[in-house]
């Protein structure tokens, strides 16, 4: 029979012995009583450690700034805007119009990501269906 160890106890206890292995370790456990006063405190320190790791767990919550301008507009309108603002940008040749089309179509996707944010999660499903049956059509 091969010794029983901290480190087997501790692979009892997560759980990651075949169940041959486990039966072996429990009869250890059950006819030595230094074996059993080890099981009983790594099975107490894993029970605290996992209590302490709830407490402490790192919860990340996901806040948006809140904007004092809300913009409810369509997000076809919004495609078709840029669409056309794109295609005004392409007359112009000079390196203003490139730059002017990048602070454009900024804050066109800033309005868009806006938009989707603040709708709820009904609108934003009515809308995916929407776009849906499009493409089946």
């Amino acid at each position: 029979m091969e010794k029983i160890d901290r480190a087997k106890i501790s692979a009892l206890i997560d759980g990651e012995l075949s169940q041959e292995e486990a039966e072996l370790v429990y009869k250890a456990i059950a006819e030595d009583e230094s074996l059993r006063r080890e099981y009983e405190e790594i099975t107490k320190l894993n029970g605290e450690l996992k209590s302490y790791a709830q407490t402490v767990m790192f919860r990340p919550e996901v806040t948006f700034p809140k904007s004092s301008i809300s913009f409810n507009i369509p997000v076809p309108i919004i495609i078709f805007a840029i669409l056309i603002l794109r295609l005004f940008l392409k007359l112009i040749p000079s390196v203003i119009g490139g730059c002017l089309e990048i602070i454009v179509l900024g804050f066109v996707v800033t309005l868009v990501l806006q938009y989707l944010i603040h709708i709820s999660d009904q609108e934003r499903q009515l809308l995916l269906n929407r776009y849906a049956m499009l493409g089946k059509l």
